[in-house]
């Protein structure tokens, strides 16, 4: 498991919580914890990160892209918009 903590959330659930100085944790690749109370269970965590004060917005999922972005970077870096 995964700890972030003195870390700013903003969930992504229907009312947009917001914890100051909190804590989410994540177990493979799920996050199975977040809020500002620091449970037993986070004690067991492999690895404990400070945010020191960061935001994070766990849940957003970015599907913004440019094919640019994708494998085919630099296939056709050298043609213009017409070829």
């Amino acid at each position: 498991m995964k700890v972030f903590q003195h870390v700013n959330i903003v969930t992504c659930d229907q009312d947009f919580h917001v914890y100051l100085d909190g804590i989410l944790a994540v177990k493979d690749s799920q996050i199975v914890y977040v809020g500002q109370d620091k449970p037993a269970f986070l004690e067991q965590a492999e690895q404990i990160i400070d945010y020191q004060g960061a935001w994070i917005m766990p849940g957003l999922v970015n599907c913004h892209t440019h094919s640019a972005m994708t494998g085919l970077r630099g296939i056709r870096d050298d043609s213009n918009l017409h070829e």
